[in-house]
């Protein structure tokens, strides 16, 4: 309990009008999709279109979610390369935030970490996702987790057959 009170005093609220979600150049498919993932969540929750920029096509203004192993990464000592393939990384760097992760999953589960310990958002079950309706990030100061799954595989099994 004193975590979570400590971790409510240091959170600082973001608005996502001013958060754009980043992608290498070149992203592999599963980064892209992870960036896709991020871009249609926040901009449910926040009811505007949140960017979804590949590295070097804009400027990048305001605070950003780098997804994958981008080159802002890499210039911050980031490398998720050796990563295993389920194993992920979230930093907070001043006001952005790396989110990466070992291939194929590793960013995409990094990803939907991401929207659930900060943005609220729920995934409850294969057909059921809750939103909330506070269109806000609560960002402590310091965010540095490194996150791998205790399963290699989820799913419910009846029988021989995964539901």
């Amino acid at each position: 309990m004193n975590a979570a009170l400590i971790f409510l005093c240091c959170a600082a609220t973001v608005s996502l009008l001013s958060v754009s979600v980043v992608i290498p150049a070149k992203p592999e498919p599963s980064t892209l999709y992870a960036g896709e993932e991020l871009q249609f969540f926040l901009s449910k929750l926040s009811g505007k279109q949140v960017q979804l920029i590949r590295e070097g096509s804009k400027k990048i203004t305001g605070k950003a979610l780098y997804v994958g192993n981008t080159s802002f990464a890499t210039r911050t000592g980031i490398s998720c390369k050796n990563f295993g393939r389920e194993e992920s990384l979230i930093r907070r760097i001043g006001k952005d935030i790396v989110i990466c992760g070992g291939a194929p999953r590793g960013t995409l589960y990094g990803a939907y970490e991401f929207l659930e310990r900060f943005a609220g958002i729920l995934f409850l079950d294969h057909h059921s996702t809750y939103i909330p309706d506070t269109p806000e990030l609560k960002l402590p100061e310091k965010i540095d987790l490194r996150l791998k799954p205790s399963f290699d595989f989820r799913g419910i099994f009846i029988g021989q057959v995964c539901v």
